[in-house]
């Protein structure tokens, strides 16, 4: 099996609410059909995200699962084609990310409404493996010592996409919690504190490059 992770923003002037309905609708039926797709879900930013006039780093994230051990004509084919062509009317083509990965579960839980989602890339002087090892092995040990996770799970990229260099990333790692005074209440902990301190040691500038709170939903089980 294998997984992609996209990002990507809204097409400058596109009010939100139109891009998130053109996201869950139209985007989501041609996504669906592409060959050996298996599970697809959608995470936009909670609404807090836009207030007073902010920004978030990524307007959806998109995670497909395809039933396959192999992807390499999937965009010769005419469903990827359709998917492509219609992320132009909605999306901002510079912005997107497509990052194939591999899954850490660390904390098998329930998916829970509040979800976090954060994009780490390593630092400069670190070989791909000395990042994974240390994110996994030490950082991982250290965040599931939160009581306040539900579901933890780290996503290692198989390889930075070679185009758009800038937003390339090494990993992405997802937590859920119950609710938002949780999410708050994890920020306080001990284990929180440590895997701060610990972030300068495998990320680059010692913090996740892009992280935000999200809502999900699953287009396809």
């Amino acid at each position: 099996m294998k997984k992609v992770i996209t990002s990507f923003k809204r097409r400058p002037g596109m009010p939100v609410e139109d891009f998130r309905h053109h996201l869950a609708t139209v985007h989501a039926e041609k996504v669906s059909r592409l060959p050996n797709i298996c599970r697809y879900v959608q995470s936009t930013p909670q609404d807090s995200a836009y207030a007073r006039g902010r920004e978030p780093a990524f307007d959806a994230v998109a995670e497909v699962w395809f039933d396959t051990d192999r992807l390499d004509g999937l965009a010769t084919t005419p469903e990827y084609e359709a998917v492509r062509e219609d992320a132009s009317r909605f999306a901002d083509l510079p912005s997107v990310v497509h990052l194939p990965v591999d899954e850490i579960s660390l904390i098998d839980g329930p998916r829970a409404p509040m979800k976090l989602v954060m994009f780490v890339r390593r630092r400069p002087d670190l070989t791909t493996a000395q990042f994974r090892a240390h994110w996994r092995d030490v950082h991982g040990a250290i965040a599931v010592r939160n009581p306040y996770m539900r579901r933890y799970v780290q996503w290692h990229v198989r390889e930075r996409p070679a185009a758009a260099a800038h937003a390339a990333f090494d990993g992405v790692g997802m937590v859920w919690f119950d609710t938002m005074d949780d999410v708050r209440s994890a920020g306080t902990t001990p284990a929180a504190v440590e895997a701060n301190e610990d972030g300068v040691r495998f990320a680059e500038g010692g913090v996740p490059s892009a992280t935000l709170l999200m809502s999900e939903v699953t287009v396809l089980a």
